[in-house]
């Protein structure tokens, strides 16, 4: 009996070795499982971080890229809209011209014909010319003012503020029409004192100091 005994104890110390050996192994084996699970997930995870951070890079160049193309449209859009209107001030500028510029033009050389054709005589000649004096006059006025305007137009209207002496340019203005204003044996007087300071746009002021002068001229009896 106690050597049947010891057999038995034998064998349920080798069946628990045997089974502890066989839980190690299923252990292990879950272990790796386990491993291998977790290491494809840290894969999926990294993959899953690296395309989100690829898509929100891709967004914020699409943003960008959309910026950039926005404000592109809007710079071409900016420059037709310049072309456009120095088309249009070109195409007032012609109409002027052929209107307004060709009539004193056609004048002086029909008056040149006629002197040349001898079909006028000194005293209709200097009869005349005062007339068409006048009429170039006019014309080298409009030229100046068209000229000034278009380029207004076409480089945008800028106000560059000074402080100048304004009798000065009133006296050159007066300078400048003294052929009509001895023409029409008229007096213009600048009572503006030589001291006094204007803080404008000499330009402009120029421009409306020599149309007044012209106004008064051409309206104002001999």
């Amino acid at each position: 009996k106690a050597a049947s005994d010891q057999r038995l104890a034998k064998f349920q110390i080798q069946f628990k070795i045997e089974r502890n050996i066989a839980e190690n192994q299923r252990l292990k084996k879950e272990d790796a499982r386990f491993k291998s699970v977790i290491a494809f997930q840290n894969i999926s995870l990294i993959l899953l971080i690296g395309g989100m951070i690829i898509i929100v890079s891709g967004l914020f160049y699409l943003q960008h890229t959309n910026k950039e193309v926005k404000s592109k449209n809007e710079i071409i859009k900016k420059q037709n809209q310049n072309l456009a209107n120095i088309n249009l001030v070109k195409d007032k500028l012609f109409s002027v011209v052929s209107h307004d510029l060709r009539g004193p033009i056609l004048q002086v050389k029909g008056l040149l014909n006629l002197f040349q054709s001898g079909n006028v005589d000194d005293d209709e000649l200097r009869m005349l010319t005062p007339k068409v004096q006048e009429n170039l006059d006019k014309t080298l006025e409009l030229v100046d003012n068209l000229l000034i305007w278009s380029k207004n137009q076409m480089q945008g209207f800028k106000v560059k503020p000074s402080q100048f002496k304004i009798c000065q340019l009133v006296n050159d203005n007066i300078t400048y029409f003294e052929t009509q204003i001895a023409a029409k044996k008229q007096m213009v007087y600048n009572q503006i004192l030589p001291e006094d300071l204007l803080f404008a746009d000499r330009e402009m002021i120029n421009i409306i100091v020599r149309n007044l002068l012209s106004n008064a001229i051409k309206f104002t009896h001999d």
